[in-house]
């Protein structure tokens, strides 16, 4: 593993993964530590070492380094009774344009792609192309606000976001449609041809 390699892309990763400093400055320290092993593929370290290199508690300790699996950027195994963990660090690559970030985990031939938010530039340009109509800056306000998420998923393709807007635009949802039926005097406020007063 290429040391100030990984630190540059953890770096630009986190630009758009962030985390709290609790688990940024564990992935620091586990980084040196393995570092120290040789890059060994797995390595140990006891949680009390890990406490005395950040200043975390125990449990600030356990919930930065459960964060860090669930982004996986770490593997841990857990071993019975009191045995350190055993630690695998996860390479993360970026390619030249920035727009993707994957995360190697070298014990598995899988690669979990990490999603990259677009510039203004890109989604005017997209929609530009697509001749579609569609506010750029509106379309990156909303996703930013809801933290890049697809309903409850994390984003992975905003262009295929802003081809459901295309079609939202193009058909309507029925109930948009009642509601502005309603408006007329049709729909809602009639009952078998009279209206309610």
């Amino acid at each position: 593993m290429d040391y100030l390699r990984q630190l540059n892309e953890f770096d630009r990763w986190q630009e758009t993964h962030p985390m709290p400093s609790s688990a940024r400055l564990l992935w620091f320290v586990l980084m040196q530590v393995n570092n120290r092993t040789g890059w060994a593929k797995q390595f140990t370290v006891p949680v009390s070492t890990l406490m005395g290199k950040t200043g975390l508690s125990r449990r600030a300790v356990y919930d930065a380094r459960e964060m860090l699996e669930k982004k996986g950027l770490i593997k841990v195994k857990q071993r019975e009774g009191m045995h350190c963990g055993v630690y695998e660090m996860c390479a993360i690559v970026c390619k030249i344009d920035n727009t993707i970030c994957t995360i190697n985990n070298t014990n598995t031939d899988t690669k979990t792609t990490l999603f990259t938010p677009p510039s203004l530039e890109e989604v005017t340009a997209y929609c530009l192309e697509r001749a579609n109509g569609i506010n750029a800056r509106q379309f990156i306000d909303y996703y930013a606000m809801r933290g890049w998420k697809a309903g409850s998923n994390d984003m992975r393709d905003w262009r295929a976001a802003v081809r459901s807007w295309e079609n939202r635009e193009r058909y309507p949802k029925k109930e948009k449609m009642n509601e502005n039926l309603s408006g007329t005097g049709q729909g809602r406020g009639r009952l078998d041809g009279i209206t309610r007063v």
